[in-house]
């Protein structure tokens, strides 16, 4: 169960970083 919490938890933190890269990009394009 602990794991399971710790895998979604990295998903989020990984989703985070891809959508503030695309943000990223089009503020500078």
């Amino acid at each position: 169960m602990r794991v399971f919490l710790i895998l979604f938890l990295i998903a989020m933190v990984l989703d985070e970083i891809k959508f503030d890269k695309k943000v990223k990009l089009k503020i500078k394009s």
